[in-house]
C-alpha cells in the first residue's frame, strides 16, 4: 500500500508467492492454525513481496524439510537475479550455503573468512 502497488497486483503477488512456497489455499488461514515452517513460509512471503532491495534472513529454512528448503532458496534465487534483490543470510546450513555466491564465516562475531564462489 504505501509503495502504491494497487490492490489487485498485491494480492496478485501474494498468491504467486504462496503458490511457489506451497501454501496455496492457506491465505486467509490465521497464524495459530498454521505449523511453524508455514509460518516460517508465510514470513518469507511477507519479506519479499513488496521485492525489496534487500532481505535480512536468520535461518530462513531452520523449520523446512529439505525439498522445500531447496524450493525457497530457488526462489531466493530467482528473486535475485531477476529484481537484483540482495539476500544476507545467517544459517548454518551447509545446503543453503551451497546458493550463496558470497560465503562470509564467523566464529565469536568476527569474519574468519570472506569467499566468493559459485552457486549451487
Amino acid at each position: 500500500l504505501l509503495q502504491g502497488v494497487p490492490v489487485d497486483e498485491r494480492k496478485r503477488r501474494v498468491r504467486e508467492l504462496f503458490a511457489r512456497t506451497g501454501m496455496n489455499g492457506l491465505e486467509d488461514r490465521r497464524p495459530g492454525k498454521l505449523s511453524g515452517g508455514q509460518q516460517q513460509r508465510v514470513a518469507v512471503v511477507r519479506a519479499v513481496a513488496s521485492k525489496p532491495a534487500l532481505v535480512l534472513a536468520d535461518e530462513p529454512t531452520a523449520n523446512l524439510d529439505s525439498k522445500t528448503a531447496d524450493e525457497l532458496m530457488e526462489l531466493f534465487t530467482e528473486l535475485n537475479s531477476k529484481h537484483g534483490s540482495t539476500f544476507v543470510i545467517a544459517t548454518h546450513d551447509q545446503r543453503v550455503m551451497q546458493y550463496a555466491r558470497r560465503l562470509v564465516r564467523m566464529l565469536d562475531g568476527r569474519i574468519v573468512e570472506d569467499i566468493a564462489q559459485h552457486a549451487a
